[in-house]
């Protein structure tokens, strides 16, 4: 929860003061991140019936979120 609050209120400032755009594009990138993998994590740490499909959906987001 604290997550989101956090990615909430760095995105809305960086978005708000949006003068460096190159720059910043690769801030929003990194601020994503966090909440990517606490989510990832949790999904992790759940044992729910038919799982592979969800977890191959968050594997290849984070691979995305890597290569960006």
């Amino acid at each position: 929860m604290l997550t989101m609050r956090f990615t909430v209120q760095l995105l809305s400032q960086h978005l708000f003061y949006w003068k460096n755009p190159k720059e910043q594009k690769a801030i929003i990138i990194v601020i994503l991140m966090a909440p990517i993998y606490a989510i990832d994590s949790f999904v992790g740490l759940l044992d729910i019936q038919g799982s592979k499909p969800f977890s191959y959906f968050w594997i290849q987001l984070r691979n995305v979120m890597r290569l960006w």
